[in-house]
């Protein structure tokens, strides 16, 4: 029984941590998009 807890604690910290890893991702995303000045576009976007 222990080794089972064990695993599902280890499962736990790795889905916890790629949900943090995902969250900075979508922060970064977000403020790559605030940092262009309304009206501009820049990215692949840009024609």
């Amino acid at each position: 029984m222990t080794r089972t807890s064990e695993d599902h604690y280890q499962l736990a910290l790795r889905c916890l941590h790629d949900q943090c890893a995902g969250l900075r991702r979508a922060i970064a995303t977000i403020g790559k998009r605030l940092a262009v000045a309304c009206g501009e576009r820049k990215g692949s976007l840009d024609r």
